[in-house]
């Protein structure tokens, strides 16, 4: 899980703070281009969001909440893993009618194969602490922003692109796994 999480964020370090960025090689040419397409990709996620919980505000109310940061329902991060997994998982599948989709795939998988494993300590106030390295590159730390004249529901679909990716980091994961033992 280290490998593929260290390759999410080297492609979220560099770019726009997503991490799907890498998705889009291929099929976008500009920049706006791209954040068009990550903004539509985050009002795609509300939308099955809003279709499948269409009679319950409350636990669209909680899933904001957790994306924004502002709560930590375990039932909601469940959800919120399960539907990062779902869009890598469709993403991936369009990667396959896209060979420079494909070819920047394995340049970021090879980038980081070498690369040290997460080490994770705990502190003495039983903070998880967590180091790792990402190969060097010049916009390494400095994503571009989205930024733009955007609606609320867009702004929240910003917000989501830009942070669903924490679902996949290998201690939330194994958590969930052990919990369902």
């Amino acid at each position: 899980m280290d490998k593929a999480y260290l390759a999410w964020l080297t492609v979220r370090k560099e770019n726009f703070g997503t991490g799907f960025e890498g998705y889009l090689v291929g099929n976008v040419t500009t920049e706006d281009e791209a954040i068009t397409r990550l903004v539509g990709l985050g009002m795609g996620i509300w939308d099955a969001i809003y279709r499948l919980h269409k009679h319950s505000y409350a636990h669209r109310k909680q899933l904001e909440k957790v994306i924004r940061g502002e709560s930590s329902s375990v039932s909601a991060i469940e959800e919120w893993a399960a539907i990062f997994g779902a869009e890598l998982a469709r993403q991936r599948a369009q990667l396959l009618h896209n060979p420079e989709g494909q070819a920047f795939r394995s340049e970021t998988k090879r980038r980081v194969e070498f690369l040290p494993a997460i080490e994770y300590q705990v502190d003495s106030t039983s903070q998880v602490r967590q180091s790792y390295v990402l190969p060097k590159t010049t916009q390494l730390n400095n994503p571009k922003k989205i930024v733009g004249g955007f609606t609320d529901r867009e702004q929240l679909a910003v917000l989501t692109v830009q942070e669903i990716g924490k679902f996949g980091h290998p201690l939330l994961r194994a958590a969930m796994q052990v919990s369902h033992l």
